[in-house]
């Protein structure tokens, strides 16, 4: 049987076996982990997210862009945090641009797929 690919060239060689021994590496680092519960507090404790700030597990988007699900859940967290009295009011301010949606990996943080974090949730500090 004929193989329609070309041999690889001798630096694509280089960089397979160099991407190969990082993996490792970090493979190594990661099963040498032993992460600890510390404690639990509100996430505005441990993270430095900048007021009027909601967090989730997407890239920052604005308002107007984002889905339905995650627009859901921001405006719940607007409700909890107590920036609108009302559904409506939380949901402009969302739209427009009033709440930042940033994404939780600029802060360390990990949030499951639709779900938010806001300053006011609680979160488990892992060390």
């Amino acid at each position: 049987m004929e193989s329609n690919q070309e041999p690889m060239s001798r630096s694509a060689e280089q960089l397979a076996w160099r991407t190969q021994q990082a993996d490792e590496k970090a493979l190594q680092q990661l099963l040498a982990c032993e992460p600890v519960w510390v404690d639990v507090k509100p996430a505005r404790e441990v993270l430095s997210i900048p007021d009027m700030t909601i967090l989730h597990a997407g890239p920052p988007v604005s308002g107007a862009d984002v889905c339905t699900p995650i627009a859901n859940s921001a405006t719940m967290a607007v409700l909890f945090e107590e920036w609108a009295d009302d559904e409506a009011t939380a949901r402009r301010m969302i739209s427009q641009g009033e709440v930042k949606l940033r994404s939780a990996q600029e802060f360390d943080a990990v949030v499951p797929l639709a779900a938010v974090l806001s300053p006011g949730m609680m979160v488990q500090v892992v060390e």
